[in-house]
């Protein structure tokens, strides 16, 4: 039987309570002679050479899953046209969030919209089961390559890495440790969380991403902790908490076989807030610091086996153990890149939330790309608005100290 890691059987079941909110998409519009021929050419290779991508997902004997791989075989991308771009924009939105039968289909579906000879939308859209952030770049990146008729090397089998894991007791003993008796998020939650969600898109300026990093430097930390304060800050004005916690999502790719590996390897850390006696921004920085370093340290331990160790009642109104995540890429995300071809970034909104918040931050140049996901559950847009006003003005205070 296929090996699964943790993360993939955690998302194999959620995914039989919901099938949406699970894929990972982007569209770029296509100005310029766009081969469609080459692009599925490609297409098909990247999927003959990451077999995540070529596996289907049955329910067993037992009742869980029984992953099979299929052969490489030619990927079926859906050729559409569309009169005007704001309705293949609409067309790309409605493809990435259908959801997958993981039983029966391959958890990477490709879309084209025609405007004109020289005018394309292309989405891309892949269940989370078989992908992660870092792998979507990746996707984007073989393509591109792939198209311009590049030869690219070898790379590791995913399910090889994923039998090569092994859980640390200690490590979730210390886990289990930080988190126990850690409140959720105060909210007013209906009885059972619907999964849909909407996002607000925002720009943290060049003056102020550039005040972010001196912060950094002068209170020896990293800029990822001075972001994850401010959104703290946020949250705990917003709620009045002193004490929750907040997921952040990291990559899972110690393994230096797993570099190139497009799959599931990402994990998610739980750190947990302190923000008792009204912390100045140096002792708010110091406690971030601390509480970050401690969760890091232990970011091979798979969430779920944290769950389990914290031993939390499951509550259909809410995600176990955190209800907030953060998540900032300080590096380029890779993107469609086709030779004689502008191609540009679309936003795509999923209609799906995986927790209460999640704010994403991607470096954009010297500014910082952002986005605010949120449960419709519990939001509305002109909240969710206001919240992306609240963190930077949070910054700013954190900042000019």
């Amino acid at each position: 039987m296929l090996d699964l890691s943790p993360a993939q059987r955690s998302l194999w079941v959620l995914h039989q309570l919901d099938d949406t909110g699970f894929t990972l998409s982007s569209a770029h519009r296509l100005r310029g002679p766009f081969d469609l021929g080459a692009f599925t050419a490609a297409v098909d290779a990247v999927v003959a050479r990451h077999s995540p991508l070529r596996t289907r997902f049955p329910v067993g004997t037992d009742g869980g899953p029984d992953p099979v791989v299929d052969p490489p075989g030619p990927v079926v991308v859906e050729a559409v046209a569309a009169e005007g771009f704001t309705a293949a924009h609409a067309e790309a939105a409605r493809f990435c969030a259908r959801p997958f039968d993981l039983a029966r289909e391959w958890p990477l579906r490709v879309l084209v919209v025609r405007l004109s000879t020289e005018d394309h939308v292309v989405a891309l859209a892949v269940h989370h089961i078989s992908c992660d952030g870092v792998s979507l770049g990746l996707l984007h990146d073989e393509l591109s390559r792939l198209y311009d008729g590049a030869e690219l090397p070898p790379v590791a089998d995913h399910r090889e890495l994923v039998a090569r894991r092994a859980v640390d007791p200690a490590a979730v003993a210390r886990c289990r440790d930080r988190l126990a008796g850690v409140p959720p998020l105060a909210a007013d939650r209906p009885a059972v969380r619907s999964g849909k969600g909407d996002q607000v898109w925002f720009t943290v300026p060049a003056d102020l991403t550039g005040a972010v990093r001196a912060c950094a430097r002068r209170h020896r930390v990293t800029a990822f902790m001075v972001l994850l304060a401010a959104f703290q800050l946020v949250l705990h004005r917003r709620t009045g908490q002193t004490d929750f916690a907040v997921g952040v999502p990291v990559a899972g790719r110690g393994d230096p076989d797993s570099e190139n590996v497009i799959g599931l390897f990402t994990n998610t850390v739980v750190v947990r807030a302190d923000l008792a006696g009204e912390p100045g921004p140096a002792e708010v920085l110091r406690r971030v610091r601390e509480a970050a370093f401690d969760a890091f340290a232990d970011q091979d331990v798979p969430l779920g086996a944290v769950v389990a160790a914290v031993g939390e009642p499951p509550d259909p109104a809410r995600t176990p153990l955190f209800q907030a995540l953060f998540t900032f890429q300080d590096a380029p995300v890779g993107r469609l890149a086709l030779p004689g071809v502008r191609c540009v970034e679309l936003d795509l909104p999923t209609g799906a939330a995986a927790s209460d918040l999640e704010l994403e931050l991607v470096r954009d140049g010297d500014e910082l790309a952002g986005s605010l996901e949120y449960s419709t559950d519990l939001h509305d847009s002109g909240t969710a608005a206001a919240l992306t006003a609240d963190f930077l003005a949070v910054l700013d205070e954190i900042t000019a100290e």
